[in-house]
């Protein structure tokens, strides 16, 4: 049920994070641990995400535009069923709340606290490109943007320690910079898919073995084409299905999203579901950015399907070594809750979605998986689909 937004007057915030007063309170579910979340049914969990996941994605969408001058970030709390909505002015939060309800009619934003930030997403952004050229001097592997705007967070393996470096970092970025220890993340490489080509199914490039990634088309000449992985082939390498059949051939690819292209006969909006060598195939619908604190789910070719893996890091700088040289990527990073492996050796380019109102439901397109991230397969990088769709001038099919 829509909740109103009153008036800028009836709007305050507590600088210790306690809730924004803008809506009328809604009945939300008991807090509960996140064990207690992760070991809930998917059907359950998609009922307390999918609420939460339009709430941020609203405001999320203004804090990337109208509002990105005191925008740091938006993160998902499913366990307490809450938004917290990060902004370095909150007297205008008012403001950008009503600019969401007025944007996305029906999106309950009684869940959204807002949360005082120290710096924009954007101005950290910047100060992460100041320190870029700098990798190699300081060995540096990752940065990431903090979600709550304080600042930057850096993986280095330096040999001469962190405390040595976290002073200098935070000079030359001119914000405040964690340092923590860290590497470099490790590449990870259905059967014999046909046309029309879905996500999820096994590609071969040349000895590479992953995964369809998203079914796209051109914009303007509706052309379409599947993207996977960079580091699994390059402009010009063949791209055969599991069974050795030509599918393509990369015609573009960018590092930065770890995302290659290649023109294919015809694409549709699905994916494979459940294991490696199931045939049940599942709609995809809409494409929304990985917001910290979400629990998503892969579709790689070796894992069949996995779920819970929850967003810890929403925007990341990363190295990537594959059997290309080492490349430098940027996108999010998740662990996977609750035991098990996030991502394995042949689920790179495949499909990263968020439930969308039922584990049976259309999905939503978030990004294409890269590798795992923190030298394990609990943990996984990937890159979004938004930025791979800018880079190409591409769509969602």
């Amino acid at each position: 049920m829509k909740r109103s937004i009153v008036s800028l007057s009836a709007v305050f915030v507590l600088m210790s994070g306690i809730a924004l007063a803008g809506s009328p309170a809604s009945a939300q579910p008991a807090p509960m641990t996140e064990e207690e979340f992760v070991a809930l049914p998917l059907e359950e969990q998609s009922g307390i995400l999918t609420p939460l996941q339009e709430a941020a994605e609203a405001v999320d969408a203004q804090g990337r535009g109208a509002s990105a001058d005191i925008y740091a970030g938006v993160e998902l709390d499913a366990p307490a069923a809450k938004v917290k909505l990060y902004i370095t002015e909150p007297s205008r939060a008012g403001a950008l709340l009503e600019a969401a309800e007025r944007d996305s009619p029906g999106v309950d934003l009684s869940m959204i606290d807002v949360v005082a930030a120290k710096h924009t997403k954007n101005d950290l952004r910047s100060a992460r490109e100041k320190l870029a050229p700098q990798a190699d001097k300081y060995h540096i592997v990752s940065m990431s943007v903090k979600t709550d705007g304080a600042g930057l967070r850096v993986a280095t393996d330096s040999p001469a320690g962190f405390s040595s470096v976290t002073d200098e970092l935070s000079r030359e970025a001119g914000v405040p910079v964690d340092v923590v220890p860290g590497e470099a993340v490790e590449a990870k490489s259905r059967l014999a898919d046909t046309s029309p080509y879905v996500a999820g199914g096994r590609i071969r490039i040349d000895t590479r073995l992953c995964t369809t990634g998203i079914p796209v088309r051109k914009n303007g000449s509706n052309k379409p084409y599947i993207v996977t992985a960079s580091h699994c082939g390059r402009t010009g390498n063949l791209v055969r299905n599991g069974g050795g059949v030509y599918e393509g051939t990369i015609s573009e690819y960018q590092t930065r999203w770890d995302a290659a292209l290649y023109p294919v006969k015809d694409v549709e909006a699905y994916e494979w579901d459940g294991h490696s060598n199931n045939s049940r195939i599942v709609p995809l619908k809409g494409t929304s950015y990985s917001l910290k604190g979400n629990y998503v789910c892969q579709d790689g070719y070796t894992s069949g399907v996995v779920c819970n893996i929850k967003v810890y890091d929403d925007d990341i700088w990363t190295r990537v070594s594959s059997s290309y040289p080492t490349f430098e990527a940027r996108g999010v990073a998740g662990q996977k809750m609750g035991g098990g492996k996030a991502v394995q050796a042949g689920d790179s380019g495949g499909l990263v979605f968020a439930l969308n109102g039922g584990a049976n439901k259309p999905r939503k397109v978030l990004g294409l998986v890269s590798a795992e991230h923190r030298g394990s397969e609990t943990n996984m990088f990937w890159t979004e689909a938004k930025d791979i769709y800018r880079a190409f001038n591409v769509h969602l099919t």
